[in-house]
This record gives structure tokens, C-alpha cells and sequence, in this order.
């Protein structure tokens, strides 16, 4: 293992605080995380690129499923790097984080529930039910479904 470089800051009374625990470093998954960021990246631009139909199309589909491991990845590195921490596991770090992945979450349901919502009135069609729009987030609601997905393996890791 390489050891971690020292990361500072200068706090505002001008004191210098570390911003890291000294835990080592693994190169493989710094490299997982380019290679995830790399293939979310190619998702994104798979699917504006060309047009449906042309002769590039199936390297485009093969190229998209080849990349949707990029998110996967990423809830793998979240929890092998939450169960690697050196702070043992206490019910105070797993509410922080449940907070710090539960707050994003609630502001993109509201901001996603809101779209949905205008969009349906807007095109005149039949609101959905309380149940339609609960099982909407409970599958979670575009495109930060991983978000629900973090948020219930970190609940599963503090039952744990």
C-alpha cells in the first residue's frame, strides 16, 4: 500500500488542519474510480451521440452496456471504502452518512415529483396515486436512483 500524501487546510483563524484520517492508499481502487468515471462519462455521451439508425448504432449500444458498470462501481468503492474506514463503526458515522446521502435524495424526489406532477397537468393525463408516486421513489426516481441504492446499503451496513 502507498501511503497517503498529506492533504491540508488553512482554517480561518489561519491554523493548518489535515483533511485526511493517514489511512493508506489503494491503487487499484483509485483506478476502479478513473475507470467508473470514464465509463459514467461514455453513458452520457453514447446517448447523445449520432442518430438512431445509422451505421454506428450497434457499436453505440455495445458501447453503453459495456460502460453501465461505471455505477455499480462507484456503490462498490462507497462500500468497501465506508467498511474500511479506520474509525470503528458507531451509530453517529452511519447517521452522518445516512443524512449526507438522505438529503440529496430528498431534494432531487421533490424536484423529480414536482416535474412529474407539472408534466401530467400539463398533458392533461390522470394524476397518479399517493401509491404510484411512493413506489416511484422507493424504486428511485431518475436519473439518482443510486442514491436510494447507497442510502439502503448503508442502512443495511448499521444493522450489520
Amino acid at each position: 500500500m502507498v501511503a497517503r500524501p498529506a492533504m491540508t487546510a488553512v482554517t480561518s483563524d489561519g491554523s493548518v488542519a489535515g483533511l485526511t484520517d493517514g489511512a493508506a492508499r489503494i491503487p487499484a481502487l483509485d483506478l476502479l474510480r478513473v475507470a467508473a468515471i470514464a465509463a459514467v462519462i461514455a453513458i452520457h455521451v453514447i446517448a447523445w451521440a449520432g442518430a438512431e439508425g445509422d451505421e454506428a448504432e450497434s457499436w453505440r449500444r455495445t458501447l453503453d452496456a459495456l460502460a453501465r458498470v461505471g455505477v455499480p462501481a462507484f456503490v462498490l468503492l462507497s462500500g468497501v471504502l465506508f467498511g474500511r474506514s479506520d474509525a470503528p463503526p458507531s451509530r453517529s458515522r452511519g447517521i452522518h452518512r445516512l443524512l449526507r446521502l438522505g438529503a440529496p435524495w430528498l431534494v432531487w424526489s421533490a424536484v423529480f415529483n414536482g416535474l412529474w406532477l407539472s408534466t401530467v397537468l400539463v398533458q392533461g393525463g390522470p394524476l397518479p396515486t399517493v401509491w404510484e408516486i411512493f413506489s416511484a421513489n422507493l424504486e428511485g426516481p431518475g436519473y439518482l436512483y443510486f442514491l436510494l441504492l447507497l442510502l439502503q446499503l448503508s442502512a443495511l451496513f448499521m444493522a450489520l
